[in-house]
């Protein structure tokens, strides 16, 4: 039985998936904390890279919307803002867009 060493574990390709969420331009653009999005988007993508060059599954996960209606609109604390989107803005940031086989 191997014994595991504490905070770390091995991932094996053929097991293992990375699942990147929004990480689109009117998202990553926006204030973020405790991280910016630049930062998200350097870690993101080196991962997205390195789990592609090992052959592990990557999906890319975006939210997109023709006109703002079919938007969720949850029940908040915080004002919802408006449902004017800047022209790009459902689009993959430059650093995930060149991951075609993700």
């Amino acid at each position: 039985m191997d014994k595991k060493q504490a905070g770390t574990e091995r991932l094996t390709a053929a097991k293992t998936a990375l699942i990147v969420i929004d990480l689109q331009n009117g998202i990553v653009n926006s204030p973020r904390a405790p991280y910016t999005g630049v930062q998200v988007v350097q870690k993101a993508s080196s991962m997205v890279r390195k789990f592609l060059e090992k052959g592990a599954f990557v999906v890319l996960v975006r939210v997109a919307t023709f006109d703002g209606k079919d938007m969720l609109r949850p029940n908040t604390d915080q004002s919802s803002r408006s449902n004017r989107f800047s022209e790009g803005w459902d689009q993959w940031v430059p650093e995930l867009a060149d991951f075609t086989n993700a």
